[in-house]
C-alpha cells in the first residue's frame, strides 16, 4: 500500500469481556481508532468465547454456583490430537440431518456453531427442540445473553427447549438440571425416541477401526458414505 505500517498488540472489551487483537498502525496515520474494524485483521465477535457466566445457575434460594455435572465434553482430551470425531445431527425418525467434523474436543462453542449454520437454514425453521446429551451446559451456553443476542437465530435457540435424552438424562445431578433439561416433564417429547443419536452411534463405533488409521478426508467421505445409505434405509422403512 505504500505506507509504513507496525503491528500493535490492542487490549479491547467487547460484549463484557477482555482480549488481545493484532492489529496493523500506519505511520503516517494519526489519531487512529484501534477499534475500528478497518485496522483490524484478527476479529472476534465474542460469538463463540467461553464466558465464566456459561456455567452458572441460579439457585431455589437465590444464590449462584456452579454446574455440578461432569457432563461437559470441552475439557476430555481425545485420543487423536486434531480431532474429537464427528457431530451428528438427526430426526427422531432416524434420518441424519447434518454431519460436522469436531476438532479438539466436543466443546460447547463448536456444538453451539454447529447448531447456528444449521437452524439458519429455512428448511429447519419450525425446528423448536434441541435434544443433546451434555444439555445443561449447552443451554446455559446459548441462554447467556453474551450470544443470545448477537443474531435472530441465536435468540431462537435461546427460547427453544433444550433437553437432555431419557438415556443420558441419569448422569446430570445438578438441581437445576434435574429441573431445567427434564426429558420426562416435556409434553412435546412423549412417545418421541430421544435415544436416535445414541443409538446411530452404536451401530457407527462398528467402523472404528476401520477410521482409525484414515486421514480427514477418507474418514468423511466413508461417514458420509455410510450415513446416506443410513438414511436410504430409513425412508424405505
Amino acid at each position: 500500500m505504500g505506507k509504513v505500517f507496525n503491528h500493535s498488540a490492542i487490549e479491547i472489551t467487547e460484549l463484557g469481556q477482555h482480549r488481545f487483537e493484532l492489529q496493523l498502525q500506519f505511520e503516517n496515520v494519526h489519531n487512529v481508532n484501534f477499534n475500528t474494524s478497518e485496522k483490524c485483521y484478527m476479529q472476534s465477535s465474542g460469538f463463540g468465547i467461553e464466558d465464566v457466566k456459561d456455567t452458572i445457575v441460579n439457585g431455589n434460594d437465590g444464590t449462584k454456583g456452579k454446574l455440578s455435572c461432569g457432563t461437559e465434553k470441552g475439557k476430555h482430551k481425545c485420543k487423536n490430537h486434531r480431532t474429537a470425531g464427528i457431530l451428528v445431527m438427526e430426526r427422531p425418525c432416524g434420518v441424519v440431518l447434518d454431519v460436522k467434523e469436531l476438532f479438539g474436543s466436543e466443546s460447547k462453542s463448536q456444538v453451539y456453531a454447529h447448531i447456528h449454520n444449521h437452524l439458519s437454514k429455512t428448511a429447519f425453521s419450525k425446528t423448536s427442540i434441541i435434544c443433546y446429551d451434555d444439555t445443561c451446559h449447552l443451554k446455559k451456553f446459548a441462554h447467556n445473553p453474551v450470544r443470545s443476542t448477537q443474531t435472530a437465530v441465536a435468540s431462537r435457540i435461546a427460547e427453544m427447549e433444550i433437553l437432555c435424552d431419557r438415556f443420558h438424562f441419569k448422569n446430570h445431578i445438578d438441581v437445576w438440571c434435574r429441573q431445567h433439561c427434564n426429558p420426562h416433564t416435556s409434553e412435546n417429547l412423549q412417545n418421541v425416541n430421544t435415544e436416535v443419536c445414541e443409538q446411530l452411534f452404536s451401530w457407527l463405533s462398528k467402523f472404528g477401526s476401520i477410521t482409525k488409521h484414515m486421514n480427514r478426508y477418507r474418514f468423511l467421505f466413508l461417514m458420509l458414505y455410510v450415513l446416506d445409505n443410513h438414511n436410504e434405509d430409513i425412508i424405505v422403512q
